[in-house]
């Protein structure tokens, strides 16, 4: 299984028609693409610890529980969409 990211600089990676551009855009953006796969590994990490501090809060309070993973991360990344 890829993550988002994974697919994204593979998609990325292969968008020219040219059989050295896939080489050539690793070799450009290493370092951007390293950082970008350790900070989503990092964000992956953070959620599922998240998730099971949410897991075991809503075992204990029943509002908690109340909440759906949904509203968890809009509260968790501030994101209102």
């Amino acid at each position: 299984m890829k993550t988002a990211m994974q697919e994204l600089i593979e998609k990325l990676s292969m968008k020219s028609g040219d059989s050295f551009y896939p080489l050539a855009f690793y070799h450009d953006n290493d370092k951007i693409i390293k950082e970008a796969l350790e900070k989503e590994k990092e964000q992956i990490i953070d959620a599922m610890e998240k998730t099971a501090m949410y897991v075991s809060a809503a075992s204990l309070d029943k509002e908690i529980g109340k909440m759906n993973f949904e509203d968890f991360y809009n509260q968790t990344y501030n994101q209102n969409k």
